[in-house]
């Protein structure tokens, strides 16, 4: 899919989060709430990427899992903005 392909899917936040490596802010996920059993998925391609039962609190504001729907859902990139080490996890279907 080109860019603006991608532009036109999602949503600004969305792009920039998905495309542009970026994070949203702490504590403001809609997502750091939900325990209910279920899947969590890709918002650009629909990838399964992690299951509710692998999610746990990590303190840090942001949903965290300690394992992939499958091994081959995501990949994982060092992060090193902000002055920080840092895992980034990506879908590894779309990017």
């Amino acid at each position: 899919m080109s860019e603006v392909e991608w532009r036109k899917k999602l949503t600004k936040e969305q792009y920039a989060i998905l495309r542009g490596h970026g994070t949203e802010a702490a504590f403001c996920s809609p997502l750091l709430d939900v325990h209910e059993k279920g899947v969590f998925h890709c918002v650009g391609c629909g990838n399964a990427l992690f299951n509710t039962n692998a999610k746990f609190n990590s303190g840090t504001g942001w949903p965290s899992f300690f394992q992939p729907a499958t091994a081959d859902a995501v990949w994982y990139r060092l992060d090193t903005g902000y002055g920080m080490r840092r895992t980034e996890v990506i879908c590894a279907k779309c990017d």
